[in-house]
């Protein structure tokens, strides 16, 4: 159970006396854990001490006690459980004569130790006229329990007492005497936290004998917050993360928020699944925490090709809350392209398509490299039309000629390869010479008839291919 601290009831006296007993002083509601705290503060010229206090007829302890420099005023805290009733008698025995005393009760429940985690005391000397004091005090507190403080002076005009690192929460005045009662519940734990208390004058009097006392009440079980280190996170994909850190305390529940920011969060902005400005994180998780040591953690959802932090905090179960660790910067990675290939088959309109392969098999024929098939063409291969026989003209025997040459354009190309080849013109016949001359004639006429046997040969193997290619030619025009 959460540790609380609550004003209950103030009261004074202004006799002069030696016990001052205070009947039927609200306490509070009853609870098991109950402590009854009350503030003590007095004034007297014979400069008294307490000797005891009772609760309910039950001694108190004495929890802190601080008289002034002059010996003639006291501030004290006195403490006893009392976990029945919700009023009580309270009765202050003093030394020697006192000539004021006031009271200020509070109540104390909770999960906490009644043995006070810190006490700290505080006295000045008397002021000047119009001088105003003050005085530190160092406290330590822990996250989860509570503190608390009495400060009184004396004066003959207006006096105003503050605490700063507590909270006033109750004032009493008699006569001179002037008493502030102040709490706290830490919500970290400080070794020590510093307690200020003025006193303030109205400017035209002093103040006297200032005391301050204060006591803190740690929670009770577990009080130390783990401790988180190690943070790392690295890229696993355009859109996802691994993230790591290491705690020093089994239990409790991990939180962690991936952000484009390395500015830290605050714990519960961590919890909560938001960056440093309140919006919400990139992408963000809870886990168990079963053992000390790594824990692992995944992150999803992000964007590729961007710069990211990971933040982390641990509460353990008993509401300690760690400190907030931050990784190192990690960039996800860039998206890749999908590279389209080009369909082997494109549409070119009208039903068609085309085909990439290669159409002639003649190294000297241009070859574009696309074959084109008419609209049928995906259903079924058409077998090639058969042409009539008469549409193939005959190839006539080659022509000797001294130099064949190629036709211009197709349509001189049909005509050349149409066109019937020219008779041979026969040799002349020699004129009768002499034996000899006749013999010289003969064997140069025989070389020469080689030679026209070459180039005829040369001619008819070009008209050859020159046929085949016209052929080809006459084809493709008809297609």
């Amino acid at each position: 159970m959460a540790v609380a601290l609550t004003i209950t009831d103030r009261a004074s006296d202004a006799s002069d006396l030696t016990a001052y007993t205070f009947t039927n002083r609200a306490i509070g509601t009853a609870d098991a854990t109950r402590m009854v705290l009350v503030g003590i503060t007095e004034r007297g010229a014979l400069a008294p001490d307490i000797s005891s206090v009772t609760i309910g007829g039950n001694a108190a302890a004495n929890l802190k006690t601080r008289k002034s420099t002059s010996g003639l005023d006291i501030s004290a805290i006195y403490g006893l459980a009392v976990p029945t009733g919700t009023t009580a008698t309270i009765v202050v025995n003093l030394s020697a004569a006192a000539q004021r005393l006031q009271i200020i009760v509070a109540s104390l429940t909770g999960d906490y130790n009644a043995t006070p985690l810190d006490t700290s005391e505080a006295t000045a000397a008397d002021g000047g006229v119009g001088v105003d004091l003050n005085h530190d005090l160092s406290l330590d507190v822990q996250n989860g329990g509570a503190a608390f403080g009495i400060a009184h002076g004396a004066t003959t005009g207006t006096l105003a007492i503050s605490f700063s690192g507590m909270t006033d929460d109750a004032e009493q005045t008699v006569e001179a005497l002037r008493t502030m009662a102040a709490t706290l519940a830490p919500v970290a734990t400080e070794s020590p936290r510093t307690i200020s208390v003025t006193y303030d004058t109205d400017g035209a009097s002093a103040v006297l004998a200032p005391t301050a006392v204060v006591v803190s009440f740690a929670p009770a079980g577990d009080v130390t917050a783990p401790v988180l280190s190690n943070p790392t996170a690295v890229a696993t994909g355009e859109t996802t993360a691994s993230l790591g850190v290491d705690t020093d305390e089994g239990n409790g529940t991990l939180s962690w928020v991936v952000t484009a920011s390395s500015t830290s969060p605050s714990g519960a902005q961590v919890a909560a699944g938001q960056d440093h400005t309140g919006a919400a994180a990139a992408d963000n998780g809870s886990q168990a925490v079963s053992g000390t040591g790594t824990q692992n953690a995944n992150a999803t959802g992000l964007t590729a090709a961007t710069t990211y932090w990971a933040h982390f905090v641990q509460d353990d179960t008993a509401a300690n809350r760690s400190n907030v660790a931050t990784s190192a910067s990690f960039v996800t990675d860039s998206a890749v392209v999908p590279v389209t290939p080009i369909a082997a088959d494109e549409g070119t309109g009208g039903g068609g398509r085309r085909r990439r392969g290669r159409r002639y098999p003649y190294p000297n024929v241009i070859d574009d490299g696309w074959d084109w098939e008419g609209p049928d063409a995906r259903a079924e291969p058409q077998k090639p039309q058969e042409r009539p026989p008469e549409s193939v003209q005959p190839v006539p025997a080659p022509e000797p000629r001294p130099a064949p040459k190629r036709p211009a354009g197709l349509a001189e190309a049909v005509s050349e390869a149409s066109r019937p080849a020219a008779p041979v013109a026969e040799p002349e016949e020699p004129k009768a010479a002499p034996e000899g001359d006749r013999v010289a004639a003969l064997e140069a006429e025989v070389e020469s008839l080689r030679e026209k046997v070459a180039r005829l040969e040369a001619a008819r193997r070009d008209d050859e291919e020159e046929q085949r290619l016209l052929m080809m030619l006459l084809m493709d025009s008809e297609d």
